[in-house]
């Protein structure tokens, strides 16, 4: 059993005093509910009897195929990202360490692979939402959402305090410079990348009918 909300309460309520359909929808898309938002709240409750107050209908949840493409958008991101410093790092220690530059085949072959796929799933969740702002509110989005953002601080911090600890200790050198610096914009870009996901367009303003 499907647990309560706001939304569903208001469109039950509202049938069982024998308001319409069109003067629901009308109601909640004024007051900043997405369009497909209302439709699921309005299918998932019957017409009221004289008798008997609304019935609420089976409504599938679409929260499993949500959790998955998040899901495997957030992961190919991580994978992404992980060779990108992976690369970024081979080439540092190459022009300023004591090695030849030595060319990272299994990242690069991963790259190949993954990038495509993080590309091609983030331009599905972008067209779910603007077919759908109220995807926008998914549980699934914004706990990864957050995660990303919490693990792209905990980067950023964790690159403040080394490059502390290596000048306090005076193992500070340019390599090492480059290598945290290198992590910092990479967390950072995951941060905003993170914070444009995590943002809520404001709801356009109700228009009440007066001139």
């Amino acid at each position: 059993m499907s647990k309560s909300s706001p939304l569903s309460d208001f469109v039950r309520d509202a049938l069982a005093k024998g308001a319409g359909r069109t003067v629901i929808e009308n109601q909640l898309l004024a007051a900043g509910w997405s369009a497909g938002e209302v439709k699921t709240a309005l299918a998932a409750w019957g017409d009221p009897t004289n008798v008997m107050p609304p019935v609420p209908r089976p409504i599938p949840s679409p929260s499993a195929r949500e959790a998955l493409f998040y899901t495997l958008k957030f992961l190919a991101l991580l994978v992404v990202v992980w060779n990108i410093i992976n690369i970024g790092f081979d080439q540092i220690e190459s022009t300023f360490g004591p090695h030849a530059f030595r060319v990272s085949r299994w990242s690069i072959a991963t790259l190949i692979v993954f990038a495509p796929v993080f590309v091609g799933l983030h331009i599905y969740t972008q067209r779910l939402v603007q077919r759908d702002a109220g995807t926008r509110r998914s549980n699934v989005r914004i706990w990864l959402g957050n995660t990303g953002l919490f693990f792209a601080a905990l980067t950023i911090l964790g690159v403040t305090t080394g490059l502390l600890g290596a000048w306090l200790n005076g193992a500070l050198d340019q390599m090492l410079v480059l290598q945290m610096l290198l992590l910092a914009v990479v967390a950072g870009a995951v941060a905003l990348f993170f914070r444009s996901e995590l943002a809520t367009p404001e709801p356009a303003p109700a228009q009440d009918g007066t001139a």
